[in-house]
């Protein structure tokens, strides 16, 4: 049984799965809104109807509803199941928002980098530029470049906080430098 397949309960519902997750999503319009939401309760239905049979209990403290769009989540989905309604939530390793902007993303990788930044400079005692261009390249580019193609920053705020790691590491590393 192609399990990714049993919640696509009209054409405009799509199915994501990947390993133990699975996303079921439906995008509409003015001209076919309910259709797609009452697909979107079956589908939603279908799952947990799947699950019982097979007495497979559904973690829904990791289960929301979330809208990405002017429609609220509570307006789409009329179920008994308790789904939570989240503004934000991540989704291998990347915070998405509802508004689709990234700036909790942006400040959640500045951070990270700070700390591996300081952590870096405080432990390591060296000046050789190239040990130090090869520290900074793989111990906090990666923090910095994970999934950057999905979420690159659009908002002047993001752009400059961003901006941080590189200038940051380049201004401590002139010091001892010298």
């Amino acid at each position: 049984m192609d399990l990714s397949a049993m919640p696509k309960t009209h054409p405009n519902i799509e199915v994501a799965a990947y390993a133990d997750d699975i996303k079921v999503f439906g995008t509409f319009d003015s001209s076919n809104k309910d259709t797609v939401f009452e697909a979107l309760n079956r589908s939603i239905c279908v799952m947990n109807n799947w699950a019982n049979t097979w007495d497979i209990k559904i973690n829904f403290s990791k289960s929301y509803l979330t809208s990405f769009g002017s429609t609220r989540p509570e307006e789409i989905v009329h179920t008994d199941l308790p789904l939570n309604t989240v503004q934000s939530n991540r989704d291998l390793g990347i915070i998405i928002q509802n508004d689709l902007r990234f700036s909790i993303r942006v400040d959640n990788i500045v951070n990270r980098a700070k700390k591996a930044f300081f952590l870096l400079f405080r432990n390591v005692h060296c000046i050789d530029v190239r040990i130090l261009v090869r520290l900074f390249g793989s111990c906090i580019l990666p923090l910095v470049e994970y999934s950057s193609q999905v979420w690159n920053p659009h908002l002047k705020k993001d752009i400059e906080k961003s901006k941080f790691t590189e200038t940051v590491h380049t201004t401590s590393a002139l010091p001892r430098l010298s």
